[in-house]
């Protein structure tokens, strides 16, 4: 199985013909990033991966899917829908309603002799900014980006870079 993956990242990153358009309306990306939770002061570790689908419109849109993990203090993943747009050339501004699942169940504290319930899946509202910046093989880019996400009453502040590779559904 392991030797099966690696074949397909191979083909992926290494076929030229594979993806012969010069328009490219399909981006895959995996990144990494550090997170600080400015409300509980607390820092994590990002590792996400997630694809676009590039609009053209005036100014270009991107619809996607994203998959994160986020390792800290709290251990969570975190799924969302981003949508961005390009105001100018490379610079993309997006925005992300996501779902934050924490491992699932409740818990019950206790906090100056009131009781609370909180669950530890949560919906978060991110939205951030990047810049991209492209390789010399067109289809490949890197965007070191920032961004805020709101959980709950908690604001987490997010630095980061993403690669990603683009490619179109013409498989002739």
């Amino acid at each position: 199985m392991k030797s099966i993956k690696i074949t397909f990242l191979l083909i992926i990153f290494s076929s030229i013909k594979l993806f012969s358009a010069s328009d490219y309306p399909n981006s895959i990306f995996l990144g990494l990033g550090v997170e600080q939770n400015i409300t509980e002061k607390y820092a994590g570790f990002s590792l996400m991966a997630g694809y676009n689908k590039h609009i053209e419109t005036t100014p270009e849109m991107s619809v996607g899917v994203l998959m994160e993990g986020v390792f800290g203090l709290h251990n969570s993943c975190v799924f969302g829908i981003p949508v961005g747009f390009y105001p100018v050339e490379k610079l993309k501004l997006y925005i992300a309603p996501c779902f934050v699942y924490g491992g699932g169940g409740s818990k019950y504290f206790e906090e100056k002799g009131d009781e609370y319930f909180r669950t530890n899946n949560q919906f978060m509202f991110r939205f951030g900014g990047g810049y991209s910046i492209s390789f010399p093989n067109t289809r490949f880019s890197a965007m070191p980006f920032i961004e805020g996400s709101v959980v709950s009453s908690e604001f987490i502040l997010g630095v980061g870079v993403k690669f990603n590779m683009s490619f179109t559904n013409d498989f002739r």
